[in-house]
Protein backbone atom coordinates (compact mmCIF):
# COMPACT_ATOMS: atom_id res chain seq x y z
CA UNK A 1 0.00 0.00 0.00
CA UNK A 2 1.09 3.87 -0.29
CA UNK A 3 2.76 5.20 2.38
CA UNK A 4 1.40 8.38 2.27
CA UNK A 5 -0.54 10.28 5.03
CA UNK A 6 -4.30 10.02 4.29
CA UNK A 7 -4.24 14.34 3.54
CA UNK A 8 -1.59 13.62 1.14
CA UNK A 9 -3.81 10.76 -0.48
CA UNK A 10 -6.53 12.74 -0.93
CA UNK A 11 -4.69 15.20 -3.27
CA UNK A 12 -3.34 13.06 -5.40
CA UNK A 13 -4.35 12.76 -9.04
CA UNK A 14 -5.80 9.36 -10.31
CA UNK A 15 -3.25 8.66 -12.94
CA UNK A 16 -0.82 8.59 -9.83
CA UNK A 17 -2.81 6.15 -7.67
CA UNK A 18 -3.26 3.69 -10.93
CA UNK A 19 0.78 3.64 -11.27
CA UNK A 20 -0.08 5.29 -15.15
CA UNK A 21 2.09 7.68 -17.06
CA UNK A 22 1.56 11.01 -15.12
CA UNK A 23 2.52 14.73 -16.61
CA UNK A 24 3.27 17.40 -14.90
CA UNK A 25 1.22 20.23 -16.37
CA UNK A 26 -2.25 17.67 -15.79
CA UNK A 27 -1.33 17.20 -12.09
CA UNK A 28 -0.71 20.47 -11.23
CA UNK A 29 -4.18 21.20 -13.40
CA UNK A 30 -5.85 18.30 -11.19
CA UNK A 31 -4.50 20.24 -7.91
CA UNK A 32 -5.45 23.73 -9.16
CA UNK A 33 -9.43 22.24 -9.80
CA UNK A 34 -9.44 20.48 -6.38
CA UNK A 35 -8.37 23.98 -4.86
CA UNK A 36 -11.61 26.01 -6.50
CA UNK A 37 -13.22 22.82 -5.52
CA UNK A 38 -12.69 23.44 -2.02
CA UNK A 39 -13.13 26.98 -1.84
CA UNK A 40 -15.90 27.02 -3.97
CA UNK A 41 -18.10 24.19 -2.14
CA UNK A 42 -15.94 24.76 1.36
CA UNK A 43 -16.13 21.10 2.57
CA UNK A 44 -14.15 17.77 2.11
CA UNK A 45 -13.71 15.81 -1.27
CA UNK A 46 -15.92 12.94 -2.49
CA UNK A 47 -13.30 10.96 -1.10
CA UNK A 48 -12.53 12.09 1.93
CA UNK A 49 -12.18 8.54 3.83
CA UNK A 50 -10.03 7.56 6.95
CA UNK A 51 -9.00 4.26 4.89
CA UNK A 52 -6.73 4.50 2.28
CA UNK A 53 -7.97 2.07 -0.26
CA UNK A 54 -11.52 3.69 0.09
CA UNK A 55 -9.71 6.65 -1.07
CA UNK A 56 -8.17 4.86 -3.94
CA UNK A 57 -11.15 3.38 -5.33
CA UNK A 58 -13.25 6.70 -5.13
CA UNK A 59 -10.65 8.65 -6.99
CA UNK A 60 -9.80 5.67 -9.76
CA UNK A 61 -13.69 5.13 -10.43
CA UNK A 62 -14.70 8.86 -10.80
CA UNK A 63 -16.89 9.53 -13.68
CA UNK A 64 -15.72 12.50 -16.33
CA UNK A 65 -18.57 14.94 -14.90
CA UNK A 66 -18.46 14.07 -11.48
CA UNK A 67 -17.32 17.70 -10.41
CA UNK A 68 -20.20 19.36 -12.12
CA UNK A 69 -22.50 17.32 -10.16
CA UNK A 70 -21.00 18.02 -7.35
CA UNK A 71 -20.75 21.48 -7.79
CA UNK A 72 -24.79 21.67 -8.44
CA UNK A 73 -25.94 23.30 -5.38
CA UNK A 74 -23.08 25.83 -5.12
CA UNK A 75 -24.47 27.57 -8.18
CA UNK A 76 -21.70 28.49 -9.53
CA UNK A 77 -21.38 30.61 -13.32
CA UNK A 78 -21.80 27.99 -15.80
CA UNK A 79 -18.30 28.62 -17.32
CA UNK A 80 -16.63 28.27 -13.78
CA UNK A 81 -18.18 25.23 -13.12
CA UNK A 82 -17.44 23.63 -16.47
CA UNK A 83 -13.99 24.68 -16.17
CA UNK A 84 -13.60 23.26 -12.55
CA UNK A 85 -15.33 20.02 -14.40
CA UNK A 86 -12.65 20.06 -17.05
CA UNK A 87 -9.52 20.74 -14.46
CA UNK A 88 -10.37 17.48 -11.93
CA UNK A 89 -11.67 15.22 -15.19
CA UNK A 90 -9.94 11.85 -14.17
CA UNK A 91 -8.14 11.13 -17.97
CA UNK A 92 -5.42 12.87 -18.07
CA UNK A 93 -5.50 13.07 -21.51
CA UNK A 94 -9.01 14.69 -21.43
CA UNK A 95 -8.15 16.84 -18.74
CA UNK A 96 -7.93 20.50 -19.93
CA UNK A 97 -4.50 22.59 -20.04
CA UNK A 98 -4.10 25.78 -18.18
CA UNK A 99 -3.38 27.86 -20.89
CA UNK A 100 -6.62 26.74 -22.51
CA UNK A 101 -8.35 27.26 -19.00
CA UNK A 102 -7.89 30.73 -19.36
CA UNK A 103 -8.53 31.23 -22.34
CA UNK A 104 -12.06 29.89 -21.92
CA UNK A 105 -11.87 32.49 -19.21
CA UNK A 106 -11.17 35.05 -21.22
CA UNK A 107 -13.56 34.34 -24.17
CA UNK A 108 -16.92 34.65 -21.43
CA UNK A 109 -18.03 38.26 -21.76
CA UNK A 110 -18.80 38.49 -18.02
CA UNK A 111 -14.80 37.87 -17.02
CA UNK A 112 -13.73 40.24 -19.60
CA UNK A 113 -14.48 43.39 -17.40
CA UNK A 114 -11.72 43.94 -14.56
CA UNK A 115 -13.13 43.18 -10.88
CA UNK A 116 -13.76 45.99 -8.66
CA UNK A 117 -12.30 45.05 -5.18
Amino acid sequence: MNPLPPKILEHRPPEHLQNKPAYPAKIDVWALGLCFYALFTERPFPWHQKKEEKQIKIITSLKADWARKELEPYHLPPIAADIINLMLHPDPYKRIFAAHALARLREDSQYQQPVAL
